[in-house]
Protein backbone atom coordinates (compact mmCIF):
# COMPACT_ATOMS: atom_id res chain seq x y z
CA UNK A 1 0.00 0.00 0.00
CA UNK A 2 1.08 3.88 -0.22
CA UNK A 3 0.20 4.51 3.17
CA UNK A 4 1.38 2.14 5.92
CA UNK A 5 -0.60 -0.01 7.85
CA UNK A 6 -2.67 1.02 10.82
CA UNK A 7 -1.00 0.37 13.49
CA UNK A 8 2.22 -0.99 11.73
CA UNK A 9 4.40 2.81 10.99
CA UNK A 10 6.59 2.21 7.81
CA UNK A 11 4.84 -0.94 7.11
CA UNK A 12 3.36 -0.88 3.32
CA UNK A 13 2.76 -4.93 2.89
CA UNK A 14 5.09 -7.17 0.27
CA UNK A 15 5.29 -7.95 -3.24
CA UNK A 16 4.57 -11.75 -3.59
CA UNK A 17 6.99 -11.62 -6.40
CA UNK A 18 10.55 -9.58 -7.49
CA UNK A 19 10.21 -6.47 -9.29
CA UNK A 20 12.04 -8.17 -12.07
CA UNK A 21 9.61 -11.30 -12.12
CA UNK A 22 6.61 -9.06 -12.26
CA UNK A 23 8.26 -7.30 -15.32
CA UNK A 24 9.21 -10.65 -16.92
CA UNK A 25 5.62 -12.01 -16.74
CA UNK A 26 3.96 -8.99 -18.24
CA UNK A 27 6.99 -9.31 -21.31
CA UNK A 28 6.19 -12.46 -21.63
CA UNK A 29 2.65 -11.50 -22.16
CA UNK A 30 3.53 -8.90 -24.67
CA UNK A 31 5.57 -11.47 -27.27
CA UNK A 32 2.71 -14.80 -26.96
CA UNK A 33 -0.11 -11.83 -27.00
CA UNK A 34 -1.60 -13.55 -24.46
CA UNK A 35 -4.19 -12.44 -21.26
CA UNK A 36 -2.66 -12.04 -18.24
CA UNK A 37 -4.16 -12.03 -14.48
CA UNK A 38 -2.68 -10.47 -12.14
CA UNK A 39 -4.08 -10.95 -8.13
CA UNK A 40 -3.23 -7.38 -6.94
CA UNK A 41 -4.89 -6.01 -3.52
CA UNK A 42 -2.54 -3.05 -2.78
CA UNK A 43 -2.31 0.76 -4.48
CA UNK A 44 1.41 0.98 -4.61
CA UNK A 45 1.42 -2.49 -6.58
CA UNK A 46 -1.23 -1.49 -8.86
CA UNK A 47 1.18 1.67 -9.66
CA UNK A 48 4.18 -0.40 -9.99
CA UNK A 49 2.20 -2.58 -12.82
CA UNK A 50 1.37 0.20 -14.66
CA UNK A 51 4.59 1.76 -14.45
CA UNK A 52 5.93 -1.17 -15.92
CA UNK A 53 3.63 -1.79 -18.63
CA UNK A 54 4.14 1.63 -19.65
CA UNK A 55 8.07 0.97 -19.93
CA UNK A 56 7.55 -1.87 -22.04
CA UNK A 57 5.29 -0.95 -24.71
CA UNK A 58 2.96 1.51 -25.37
CA UNK A 59 -0.67 1.69 -24.43
CA UNK A 60 -2.31 0.66 -28.19
CA UNK A 61 -0.27 -2.37 -27.65
CA UNK A 62 -1.62 -3.29 -24.23
CA UNK A 63 -4.89 -2.95 -25.16
CA UNK A 64 -6.04 -5.77 -26.91
CA UNK A 65 -4.88 -8.17 -24.43
CA UNK A 66 -7.09 -6.64 -21.61
CA UNK A 67 -4.68 -7.17 -18.79
CA UNK A 68 -6.79 -7.84 -15.56
CA UNK A 69 -6.46 -6.84 -12.07
CA UNK A 70 -8.28 -8.96 -10.07
CA UNK A 71 -9.79 -8.05 -6.53
CA UNK A 72 -10.70 -4.47 -7.49
CA UNK A 73 -9.58 -2.11 -4.45
CA UNK A 74 -6.15 -1.85 -6.08
CA UNK A 75 -7.00 0.97 -8.63
CA UNK A 76 -7.26 4.46 -6.89
CA UNK A 77 -8.89 7.67 -9.09
CA UNK A 78 -6.01 9.06 -10.10
CA UNK A 79 -4.83 5.46 -11.75
CA UNK A 80 -8.17 5.54 -13.37
CA UNK A 81 -7.24 7.17 -16.53
CA UNK A 82 -3.75 5.48 -16.82
CA UNK A 83 -5.61 1.99 -16.46
CA UNK A 84 -8.62 3.14 -19.16
CA UNK A 85 -5.58 3.74 -21.51
CA UNK A 86 -4.30 0.37 -21.40
CA UNK A 87 -7.97 -1.74 -20.96
CA UNK A 88 -7.37 -2.86 -18.08
CA UNK A 89 -10.25 -5.00 -16.62
CA UNK A 90 -11.13 -4.76 -13.20
CA UNK A 91 -12.20 -8.40 -12.01
CA UNK A 92 -13.78 -8.34 -8.47
CA UNK A 93 -15.84 -10.21 -5.52
CA UNK A 94 -18.28 -8.52 -3.78
CA UNK A 95 -18.53 -10.94 -1.43
CA UNK A 96 -14.91 -9.10 0.04
CA UNK A 97 -16.89 -5.86 1.16
CA UNK A 98 -17.20 -5.75 5.02
CA UNK A 99 -20.53 -7.03 6.00
CA UNK A 100 -22.92 -4.00 6.27
CA UNK A 101 -22.80 -3.18 10.06
CA UNK A 102 -19.25 -2.10 9.77
CA UNK A 103 -19.41 -1.05 6.22
CA UNK A 104 -21.27 2.06 7.20
CA UNK A 105 -18.81 3.48 9.32
CA UNK A 106 -16.16 3.26 6.56
CA UNK A 107 -15.26 6.29 4.78
CA UNK A 108 -17.59 5.97 1.26
CA UNK A 109 -15.75 4.66 -1.75
CA UNK A 110 -16.15 5.78 -5.65
CA UNK A 111 -15.98 2.43 -6.93
CA UNK A 112 -19.01 3.25 -9.52
CA UNK A 113 -17.17 5.94 -10.71
CA UNK A 114 -14.54 3.86 -12.84
CA UNK A 115 -17.51 2.93 -15.43
CA UNK A 116 -17.17 6.67 -16.92
CA UNK A 117 -13.57 6.65 -17.39
CA UNK A 118 -14.05 3.21 -19.47
CA UNK A 119 -12.72 0.40 -16.88
CA UNK A 120 -14.62 -2.37 -17.55
CA UNK A 121 -15.78 -4.38 -14.37
CA UNK A 122 -16.44 -8.27 -14.32
CA UNK A 123 -17.91 -9.68 -11.15
CA UNK A 124 -17.55 -12.99 -9.73
CA UNK A 125 -17.74 -15.47 -6.57
CA UNK A 126 -13.77 -15.97 -6.40
CA UNK A 127 -14.39 -19.15 -5.61
CA UNK A 128 -16.86 -18.16 -2.79
CA UNK A 129 -19.50 -20.85 -2.09
CA UNK A 130 -22.21 -17.97 -2.79
CA UNK A 131 -24.74 -16.23 -4.97
CA UNK A 132 -24.23 -13.48 -6.80
CA UNK A 133 -27.37 -12.05 -5.09
CA UNK A 134 -24.81 -12.36 -1.59
CA UNK A 135 -22.82 -9.92 -3.64
CA UNK A 136 -25.46 -7.22 -4.69
CA UNK A 137 -26.99 -7.60 -1.33
CA UNK A 138 -23.05 -6.86 -0.22
CA UNK A 139 -22.62 -3.70 -3.19
CA UNK A 140 -25.75 -2.46 -2.40
CA UNK A 141 -25.33 -2.09 1.28
CA UNK A 142 -21.91 -0.71 1.35
CA UNK A 143 -21.83 3.37 1.09
CA UNK A 144 -20.47 3.70 -2.70
CA UNK A 145 -20.45 7.05 -3.99
CA UNK A 146 -21.76 7.39 -6.47
CA UNK A 147 -24.38 4.64 -5.90
CA UNK A 148 -24.42 1.61 -7.56
CA UNK A 149 -27.67 0.53 -9.65
CA UNK A 150 -28.54 -3.26 -9.61
CA UNK A 151 -28.66 -2.54 -13.13
CA UNK A 152 -25.36 -1.90 -13.08
CA UNK A 153 -24.34 -4.99 -10.82
CA UNK A 154 -25.86 -7.51 -13.38
CA UNK A 155 -24.13 -6.10 -15.94
CA UNK A 156 -20.81 -6.38 -14.46
CA UNK A 157 -21.49 -9.93 -13.25
CA UNK A 158 -22.72 -11.19 -16.63
CA UNK A 159 -21.51 -8.63 -19.48
CA UNK A 160 -18.69 -7.90 -17.64
CA UNK A 161 -17.16 -11.06 -16.60
CA UNK A 162 -17.66 -12.40 -20.24
CA UNK A 163 -15.75 -9.47 -21.83
CA UNK A 164 -12.82 -9.97 -19.18
CA UNK A 165 -12.61 -13.68 -20.67
CA UNK A 166 -12.97 -12.27 -24.24
CA UNK A 167 -16.23 -14.69 -24.86
CA UNK A 168 -18.24 -11.80 -25.13
CA UNK A 169 -19.16 -12.79 -28.32
CA UNK A 170 -20.76 -16.23 -27.21
CA UNK A 171 -22.22 -15.17 -23.84
CA UNK A 172 -22.59 -12.57 -21.45
CA UNK A 173 -25.79 -11.34 -22.84
CA UNK A 174 -28.76 -12.78 -24.22
CA UNK A 175 -29.19 -12.42 -28.15
CA UNK A 176 -29.13 -14.56 -30.98
CA UNK A 177 -26.46 -16.66 -31.29
CA UNK A 178 -24.86 -16.43 -28.43
CA UNK A 179 -25.41 -19.45 -25.75
CA UNK A 180 -28.53 -19.57 -23.87
CA UNK A 181 -27.11 -19.57 -20.33
CA UNK A 182 -30.18 -18.16 -18.37
CA UNK A 183 -31.73 -18.27 -15.05
CA UNK A 184 -35.42 -18.03 -13.69
CA UNK A 185 -35.55 -16.30 -10.32
CA UNK A 186 -37.22 -16.82 -7.77
CA UNK A 187 -37.86 -13.44 -6.90
CA UNK A 188 -37.64 -9.91 -8.73
CA UNK A 189 -34.07 -8.62 -7.95
CA UNK A 190 -34.71 -5.75 -9.50
CA UNK A 191 -37.35 -4.36 -7.20
CA UNK A 192 -37.38 -7.08 -4.10
CA UNK A 193 -35.97 -5.13 -0.92
CA UNK A 194 -32.23 -5.17 -0.62
CA UNK A 195 -32.35 -7.04 2.10
CA UNK A 196 -34.49 -9.68 0.74
CA UNK A 197 -31.64 -10.18 -1.89
CA UNK A 198 -29.45 -12.86 -0.48
CA UNK A 199 -32.88 -14.94 -0.40
CA UNK A 200 -33.22 -15.34 -4.23
CA UNK A 201 -32.78 -18.83 -6.04
CA UNK A 202 -32.76 -20.28 -9.34
CA UNK A 203 -35.87 -21.96 -10.18
CA UNK A 204 -34.66 -22.99 -13.52
CA UNK A 205 -31.18 -22.84 -14.76
CA UNK A 206 -30.19 -23.31 -18.44
CA UNK A 207 -26.70 -23.83 -20.19
CA UNK A 208 -26.22 -23.66 -23.87
CA UNK A 209 -29.47 -23.99 -23.82
CA UNK A 210 -30.40 -27.31 -22.00
CA UNK A 211 -31.84 -26.93 -18.37
CA UNK A 212 -29.23 -27.98 -15.90
CA UNK A 213 -31.96 -27.64 -12.67
CA UNK A 214 -35.50 -27.70 -12.64
CA UNK A 215 -37.50 -26.95 -9.38
CA UNK A 216 -40.33 -27.80 -10.91
CA UNK A 217 -42.40 -24.69 -10.67
CA UNK A 218 -42.93 -23.81 -14.05
CA UNK A 219 -44.35 -25.53 -16.40
CA UNK A 220 -40.86 -26.43 -19.56
CA UNK A 221 -41.38 -28.12 -22.52
CA UNK A 222 -38.16 -30.15 -22.36
CA UNK A 223 -35.81 -30.30 -25.51
CA UNK A 224 -32.74 -32.33 -25.59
Amino acid sequence: MRRAYEGRAGWHGRLDFPIDTVRAMLAEALRTREQVVLHISGDSTAALVLGLMESLAPDSVWRPLRVRFEHQGALTPDMWPRAAAKGIVNVGNLQLLPPPEISRTMPKVPLAAVVPQGIVIGLGSDGEPRSPFVGMYYALSFPIEPQLSREMLVRWYTAGSAYAEFAEGEKGTLAPGKLADLAVLSQDIFTVPVDELPKTESVLTMIGGRIEYDAGVLRVARRD
